[in-house]
């Protein structure tokens, strides 16, 4: 199994995921519950992305890794400005492991297809 597909499944879950919980949570408003309808937007997106990763689109993979390698270096940035020392290393590794699949993108972007319409 590649990489991608792994990454696709997981952002597929992910994105199944967040739709059921936003489906659960529609009549909970007015109980006095928090909306979750703006999350249907990056639930969906997640659905899309892992359903190129599936398939081994490159537009999916790069989206895929450029979006994880901002998250990281946004995290391992501001928790060594903000956090306080034991946590911030934590931060800071977790930071470095969102790098990983830019990394293997990068590494595999031959055995991806793109679409090549007539």
């Amino acid at each position: 199994m590649s990489p991608f597909r792994v990454f696709g499944s997981l952002a597929l879950a992910f994105g199944a995921l967040g739709v059921v919980v936003v489906l659960a949570n529609l009549g909970r408003g007015s109980l006095g519950g928090h909306s979750l309808i703006p999350f249907t937007g990056v639930a969906l997106f997640s659905v899309l992305i892992g359903l190129g990763l599936l398939f081994h689109r490159k537009w999916a993979a790069a989206l895929f890794a450029v979006i994880l390698a901002i998250i990281g270096i946004w995290m391992g940035i501001l928790s060594i400005v903000n956090v306080p020392l034991p946590w911030s290393i934590l931060n800071v590794a977790f930071g470095c492991a969102l790098l990983v699949p830019g990394v293997i993108t990068v590494r595999c972007w031959s055995q991806l297809n793109s679409e090549q319409r007539p």
